[in-house]
């Protein structure tokens, strides 16, 4: 019983799985923002932000 509920919880928390990308694509989206902080400016993170709000607004 333990080790069954311990591989479910495993399962579930891996944030690289292909299914919690596909059920919420929030995380990645803030990857990308962090990365493009990292690799380019302040700026490039605050346009990502603005059209992730326009686009949830137009949803």
């Amino acid at each position: 019983m333990a080790d069954s509920s311990w591989n479910r919880e495993e399962s579930t928390g891996t944030p690289a799985s292909p299914k919690s990308m596909s059920r919420d694509p929030r995380p990645s989206l803030d990857i990308i923002a962090y990365r493009y902080r990292e690799e380019q400016s302040f700026q490039s993170v605050l346009s990502i932000g603005l059209w992730f709000e326009a686009g949830f607004e137009a949803l």
